[in-house]
């Protein structure tokens, strides 16, 4: 269930911002930004899915679940000991907002 919530979560937001870049630009031109959304995307939900797993040592059930965790773990006072973590394995953070 989870799954078919992210997919449809995706969808909606490949779609909004293919709908924004087709209001500013040609449809030959779109195409080369909307690879890089899709790409931060991607690295967006798995930085997310590391990090419940990291806090909880289990997958979650939502994104929405995931970031919540993650802006309750940066207010923590393991916040650090967490970034480090995450820099070690991720080799990138990024910031819940």
């Amino acid at each position: 269930m989870a799954e078919m919530e992210n997919s449809k979560d995706l969808i909606s937001v490949l779609w909004s911002g293919a709908d924004i870049l087709r209001s500013k630009m040609d449809a030959n031109e779109y195409k080369d930004y909307l690879l890089g959304i899709v790409f931060y995307k991607y690295l967006s939900d798995s930085f997310l899915i590391k990090v419940y797993d990291l806090i909880y040592d289990e997958k979650p059930g939502t994104l929405k679940e995931a970031l919540e965790a993650y802006k309750e773990a940066l207010e923590d006072e393991s916040a650090e000991e967490l970034k480090g973590q995450l820099s070690k394995e991720c080799h990138y953070i990024m910031e819940p907002e």
